[in-house]
């Protein structure tokens, strides 16, 4: 990777990373204002609803779009228009299977509620494949302003109607009615930005070479929408949808960090990772300083959230979540795996062994399933406990598989995350600390203590990285000079960075 990608991609980080910050906050703002204006039980049955279309949009829509990304051969152009009306097709036979199922769905969980809602979503499926297949030629491209803008005012809009649609009092219906007006709208705006048409032609020819690599992709994301999902679905099945929206709330607050990184590390990296596939060394160098920036940025906030779980729970969403902190605390722990274990798919996927991420997947499936249900047992809690083991050893596993690959050992893979972690775990135990001494000053839930303890934390993580860890200050030194160029001084003075 040339150095002109690699600012280029840096530069496009900024509007990625900017835009999922903007809409994060904005949908963070509307949950909050839906958390007090809802019941419990409709965070649950929205979940499982959302386990609806994520089933059916996981063969609808994944995949394809990747194989753009990934496909570099000449003529790819014309297997992108290909790809176009693949897409379309399968997410239309997708959309009607969905209609038909929805009733079986409802009746599973025993909400009766549950098939309309279902059915309502499932038609984003056609406009999400033709906005994903115009996305992917932007990533291709390493294009992100366009997305970023796109993205930003559209999700915003969504944000503000949910909003208002809960205070208005639409109930369930503020968590599904504004997605759904916004899907035509993405669609339409990302082939006005874009300027890519498909035409008319569906290049029936290509299909089979497209579906050849999609399919290993759909398998592995089918699996991994199991492995996701299935939490949700015993809970939603064995102990109930109030239940079901306590643990969501939880698994959501758990995933604030570590998804947002996922977001970005998957529509980054995989160009990245895709242009140094064939020089092994330069992939291995990428991805060691992608895992120590990734690590640089969550383990200090999840360890952050996994100390401050019982005042950010009760502050932020209100006393009626308060059963909602010790299981938050057991997925903070997957959490901190999940993010470093980002950019391995797109690894994976770069070398052409999408199919390993499905065989694993295929294999911790039946594992994944028995572990949640006997967590059940006990309660959401055993749930995110089932859910927080199995999916750390699976992503051992993979670490070890890419480390396999790439033909060096899985210490030297996860080496760069040992800085990070120290630093972390000392912030947190001074953390600690100090909210036992503001007990005794500032007893009970506040904003103001909360703020405080936030403020705390940051300092401290701070004067680590700047005194004694060192090493991540000039990791961030390095990325905020591609970023930012000349303004970057702002950013290493903080670091204490001297050049």
């Amino acid at each position: 990777m040339g150095l002109s990608a690699s600012t280029k991609a840096a530069k496009g980080s900024v509007w990625v990373y900017g835009r999922t910050v903007a809409v994060q906050l904005l949908n963070f703002a509307a949950i909050v204002v839906l958390a007090r204006e809802l019941d419990v039980a409709d965070f649950g049955i929205v979940a499982l609803a959302s386990v609806a279309i994520s089933f059916i949009s996981t063969i609808a829509s994944q995949g394809v779009n990747q194989y753009i990304i990934y496909d570099s051969a000449e003529g790819h152009g014309e297997r992108s228009k290909a790809a176009f009306w693949l897409n379309l097709t399968i997410s239309l036979v997708a959309l009607g299977c969905g209609f038909l199922l929805a009733p079986q769905m409802g009746e599973f969980f025993g909400e009766p509620e549950l098939p309309l809602l279902i059915m309502a979503l499932l038609l984003r499926l056609p406009f999400d494949a033709c906005t994903h297949i115009s996305d992917a030629v932007l990533h291709k491209q390493l294009r992100f302003r366009s997305i970023a803008i796109r993205d930003t005012i559209l999700q915003a809009a969504a944000a503000l109607l949910s909003i208002y649609m809960a205070t208005s009092g639409y109930g369930v219906w503020s968590l599904i009615v504004p997605s759904l007006l916004m899907a035509p709208l993405q669609t339409l705006v990302a082939y006005v930005v874009s300027g890519w048409r498909p035409g008319w032609n569906p290049g029936l020819q290509f299909w089979p070479r497209i579906w050849a690599f999609s399919s290993h992709v759909m398998g592995s994301t089918f699996t991994t929408f199991l492995i996701s999902e299935g939490d949700t679905i015993v809970v939603g099945k064995l102990i109930g949808s109030a239940q079901l929206g306590i643990y969501n709330m939880a698994w959501r607050t758990s995933n604030l960090v570590s998804r947002n990184i996922v977001n970005v590390a998957n529509a980054l990296f995989l160009p990245l990772l895709s242009a140094a596939s064939s020089n092994r060394d330069q992939l291995i160098v990428i991805l060691l300083r992608i895992l120590k920036l990734i690590s640089a940025i969550t383990f200090p906030a999840l360890i952050a959230l996994f100390v401050l779980a019982d005042d950010f729970i009760n502050v932020v969403y209100g006393e009626k979540w308060d059963e909602a902190v010790l299981p938050l605390r057991v997925l903070i722990l997957y959490a901190i795996r999940y993010s470093v274990g980002s950019p391995l798919g797109p690894a994976l996927k770069a070398l052409g062994r999408p199919d390993l991420i499905f065989k694993l997947g295929l294999a911790t499936v039946p594992v994944y399933f028995i572990a949640v249900w006997m967590g059940s047992f006990y309660g959401i809690v055993g749930v995110a406990v089932g859910v927080t083991v199995v999916r750390t050893v699976v992503g051992y596993v993979t670490f070890k598989l890419v480390a396999d690959l790439l033909r060096v050992s899985i210490s030297q893979l996860m080496l760069p995350l040992r800085s990070s972690l120290y630093a972390a775990l000392l912030m947190g135990g001074v953390l600690s600390a100090s909210g036992i001494a503001l007990d005794n000053f500032m007893p009970g839930y506040s904003v103001e203590k909360l703020f405080l303890m936030i403020v705390i934390g940051f300092i401290v993580y701070m004067a680590l990285i700047r005194s004694v860890f060192t090493d991540i200050a000039s990791e961030l030194s390095i990325v905020s000079q591609k970023i930012l160029g000349s303004r970057s001084h702002i950013v290493d003075r903080m670091l204490n960075i001297r050049h």
